[in-house]
């Protein structure tokens, strides 16, 4: 296929005068290596670089490694960014102290929470594999090395146990003080499988433990998380109980808040507390009226009607 000026004259139509160009190696590495810096810039996560593999050759190729020429220029335009050792193959312990680091600080920022490598969260799945494959070193039980810098550093954060790899009883006990101080903090509610964040992690584990105590599931109730529950008031904690007792449990709550407050709950409110109740009510009349999906129990009735609101589930036009 013959090039016309008519090609050309297209190709400037779109603001592409160069297109038709064979440009340089040089002159294209130099192209790359400012989008690197750029993207440097903009990204405090080095390790999810998309430019890794192109760097990684120019580094070898610094040290007359590979196919691939190491061209001043890009080492000039690193240097321009602020990145003078952008091309500088670092070893393995630097990379890995830098990593620790970046987890210590990880943990200050999320609770002194250690980072899981089964998390959705792309950074924090990395250094949560990162944390478990250290740990498996330790133990020789990896091919990666934990070295006494990391161990340093980590001490440094106030970690010191960052490395040791804790048997499954000790992290049950340690969730099961952090849901009973969570439910002393939200007036003895159990975290329910409905909200985010903590509340979420926590159901699904209580869930879990409460399975395993009717023999469920492959999950583990030990007795000291029985022991924990009861020494926060919580006994009852592993209980698997009915949807009417729940129910029931729920009404008296409710009733309680409208004493208090003089008015039935709004399922609209923006206090989680009454939004939450205000919505229960709306479910429950609904059902006293065969619709929805949940169940109206004449117990609820019952309650209500004791605490002086025998019309709490009459649907008000």
């Amino acid at each position: 296929m013959s090039f016309t000026k008519s090609n050309q004259t297209i190709a400037e139509s779109y603001g592409y005068p160069n297109l038709f160009k064979t440009r340089n190696l040089e002159e294209l590495s130099n192209e790359t290596c400012h989008k690197i810096c750029l993207w440097m810039k903009d990204h405090t996560d080095k390790d999810l670089n998309p430019f890794k593999e192109w760097l990684s050759t120019r580094r070898k190729a610094k040290k007359g490694k590979g196919k691939t020429a190491f061209y001043e220029s890009d080492q000039a335009i690193a240097e321009s960014y602020g990145y003078p050792n952008l091309f500088e193959t670092r070893n393995l312990e630097e990379l890995s102290n830098e990593t620790c680091h970046k987890v210590c600080l990880w943990m200050k920022d999320h609770n002194d929470k250690v980072p899981s490598m089964g998390s959705l969260e792309s950074n924090e799945k990395f250094i949560g594999t990162w944390v478990s494959n250290k740990r498996k070193s330790k133990k020789g039980g990896s091919r990666g090395t934990l070295y006494p810098s990391d161990q340093v550093i980590a001490e440094s954060y106030g970690y010191p146990n960052l490395f040791e790899t804790r048997n499954l009883e000790e992290l049950s006990n340690e969730i099961c003080h952090k849901i009973c101080l969570w439910m002393k903090d939200h007036n003895d509610k159990t975290p329910s499988t409905k909200s985010s964040d903590s509340e979420k992690t926590y159901a699904v584990w209580l869930s879990g433990k409460r399975r395993s105590k009717q023999g469920l599931g492959v999950g583990t109730l030990y007795r000291s998380d029985q022991a924990i529950a009861e020494s926060y008031g919580y006994p009852n904690l592993f209980e698997t109980r009915n949807l009417e007792e729940l129910s029931n449990e729920t009404c008296h709550k409710i009733c309680l808040w409208m004493k208090d407050h003089n008015k039935t709950p709004s399922k609209d409110s923006k206090d989680s507390e009454e939004g939450f109740f205000g919505r229960w009510v709306s479910t429950k009349r609904a059902a006293n009226k065969s619709k929805g999906h949940g169940s109206f129990y004449p117990s609820d009735q019952a309650i209500a009607e004791s605490y002086g609101y025998p019309d709490l589930f009459i649907t008000k036009r």
